[in-house]
């Protein structure tokens, strides 16, 4: 059969299927239904929490309900109090969560817990008036509904409704319970638009440095008014930022040094840090022993490629002069200018310098 109630069996209740029921009236000389009954308290129920709903929302601290978080051992408590949820003011006893992660985000609030309770578990709600039919017999069952501390991810059973946000085991919000938190928003809509979000007192902000790719900062406990809303926070905040640049390629980047014979050396870039190495190149000298061609006027290829300078070409005592013996050519040495040159077939020396690319041992923000 269609209405069953959701909790209690062989008991009905009509309204969540139809919702624009606003009365049950009762008529004479029909029956009277235990449908109806249960409809009534569904149409009141929800008259009320739609109304209290524009005064407050799920999660709300009324009253109490405080937070302490322990990081180092990894627990938060909470104090006993009044929250509203689910359509009602409700009270919730003290509580220690045990084993809550203290890096990233954790929710905590509290849970909404129902239990169907008969006379088989309650005898009171057995029939009371004495010496009537209904003294000692079964009447209605009841819902016992309770608030209790949890988390988000827990398992446990029961609608969770926020009240708290841990961040990297700091309670980001601990302003004291205000009344009406709706009617609050159109006061904060005024203080949002003249003022913006500011600081009231503390909340200062500090760098700590860089630790695996994240700058870290520490952020004072304090006061602020966040989009009209007051946030109180009393204890420190460090957070974590992922470091990002924005980078720009450097076509070529030119040091002049010298490696003292170690064959290593040490380069300050002068736009650090270095995001990506796409090439490194050194201009390196060298003498190589060089076999003129076969012909006057021939041309030398070099060992090495991208040459940028000859030196010195010399054979023996004699040393040949750039541009009237000898000039550079692709990589070679060329004979055409028609001055002075080594036999041909002979062997002669050049010195000269090339690009060579070559991969850094290792590399730093600087």
């Amino acid at each position: 059969m269609a209405f069953e109630h959701t909790q209690v069996p062989g008991a009905y209740d009509r309204t969540p299927a139809k919702p624009d029921m606003a009365d049950v009236v009762f008529r004479e000389g029909a029956f009277m239904q235990g449908a109806e009954l249960n409809e009534a308290q569904s149409i009141l129920r929800g008259r009320i929490a739609r109304a209290g709903g524009l005064s407050a929302r799920d999660g709300d601290r009324i009253a109490g309900a405080g937070i302490v978080v322990n990081p180092g051992a990894g627990n938060v408590f909470l104090e006993a109090g009044r929250i509203y949820a689910a359509g009602d003011v409700r009270a919730v006893n003290a509580w220690t969560l045990e084993g809550v992660p203290m890096e990233g985000e954790v929710t905590i609030g509290v849970r909404l817990v129902r239990q169907v309770v008969t006379h088989e578990q309650d005898p009171d709600l057995l029939g009371l008036a004495p010496g009537t039919v209904a003294e000692g017999e079964a009447g209605a069952a009841r819902i016992v509904e309770t608030l209790v501390w949890g988390r988000a991810g827990d398992g446990k059973p029961g609608d969770l409704y926020p009240v708290y946000l841990i961040k990297d085991g700091v309670a980001l919000d601990q302003t004291a319970p205000a009344e009406l938190s709706v009617t609050l928003q159109a006061i904060a809509g005024y203080d949002r638009d003249a003022n913006g979000s500011y600081v009231v007192d503390g909340c200062r902000v500090g760098a700590l440095g860089r630790q695996a790719g994240n700058q870290i900062f520490v952020i004072e406990q304090g006061v602020a008014n966040i989009d009209g809303f007051k946030r109180t926070r009393s204890a420190s905040l460090r957070m974590s930022v992922p470091e990002t640049f924005d980078t720009g390629r450097i076509d070529a980047e030119t040091h002049v040094f010298s490696d003292g014979g170690s064959g290593t050396a040490t380069l300050a870039l002068r736009f650090p840090p270095l995001a990506n190495l796409v090439q490194a190149l050194v201009t390196k000298e060298t003498t190589e022993a060089v076999t003129h061609g076969p012909s006057v006027g021939a041309m030398d290829l070099l060992s090495n490629d991208s040459v940028t300078a000859l030196v010195e070409v010399r054979q023996g005592v004699t040393v040949y002069t750039a541009g009237t013996d000898y000039t550079l050519n692709a990589d070679r040495v060329d004979w055409t200018p028609g001055g002075a040159e080594p036999a041909p077939g002979s062997s002669y020396q050049v010195t000269y310098r090339f690009r060579d690319a070559v991969a850094p041992v290792s590399t730093t923000d600087s």
